[in-house]
């Protein structure tokens, strides 16, 4: 699998990586004349997988992941992305 990004982290005290697949920033227009929200405020789509620091799927750490730990993830891709397109 060919990864946009790998960006290093920690899950349930274990090092890994997160494999971004896909990510696209949509900046909002803030025009109240746009016909849609995404439009207005704009929209974030992303898809991400955890692997092991050899690269490597690690599908039981994604497993054991709660919603929390989801939005941990995506804020961690949100705050990379933002620094390495700035």
């Amino acid at each position: 699998m060919s990864y946009v990004e790998t960006i290093e982290t920690t899950i349930d005290d274990q090092e890994c990586l997160i494999g971004v697949i896909d990510y696209i920033m949509v900046k909002g227009t803030f025009n109240p004349n746009e016909e849609s929200s995404d439009d207005y405020y704009g929209y974030c789509e992303l898809d991400w997988e955890i692997l092991n620091l050899d690269g490597t799927k690690n599908p039981e750490l994604e497993l054991i992941l709660n919603d929390e730990d989801r939005i941990g993830i995506e804020d961690v891709i949100h705050d990379y992305m933002e620094r390495r397109d700035a």
